[in-house]
């Protein structure tokens, strides 16, 4: 338990008040901001590599990912939605063959994953994010990592 107090304090989520005891840290707007532009610059990196590195399976499942999305989306079916989008940016950081890029992004995820469900709230985010997607499993097949990387 005090390692995972000690974690949670290092990124910030929560901080010791002498003779208070831990108290949950507020994330302003200019956290997320700058959480996302982060987030973004090392996503798109992973897109990149992932784009000349990715194996032929690998660019399978992120078909079948993208298909199963679709589905998800005719369906109304918002969790498993989220799930998958998890799944194939997952896929995608691992294909990057970067262990140092993919411990550093899922370490934003975590904190992403606090207010990531915001951002899809907004009507026709969801349709948006799966058409990004179908666009940058194309962007794979073509080994671009250019465009690969600018849909990120």
């Amino acid at each position: 338990m005090r390692e995972v107090i000690h974690k949670l304090e290092q990124e910030g989520l929560i901080r010791h008040i002498p003779r208070k005891g831990v108290v949950v840290s507020c994330i302003s707007d200019q956290d997320v901001h700058e959480i996302y532009t982060i987030r973004a610059v090392l996503e798109g990196l992973a897109a990149r590599l992932a784009a000349g590195r990715i194996s032929r399976e690998r660019l399978m499942r992120l078909n079948e990912l993208v298909e199963a999305m679709e589905r998800a989306l005719e369906k109304g079916d918002e969790e498993n939605l989220q799930s998958l989008h998890m799944e194939f940016n997952r896929t995608i950081y691992e294909s990057a063959q970067s262990p140092r890029l993919f411990q550093m992004i899922i370490i934003l995820s975590d904190y992403i994953a606090s207010f990531a469900k915001v951002g899809y709230s907004v009507p026709g985010r969801s349709q948006e994010a799966t058409e990004e997607h179908k666009r940058l499993v194309k962007a794979f097949f073509d080994g671009n990592a250019d465009i690969a990387e600018k849909i990120v």
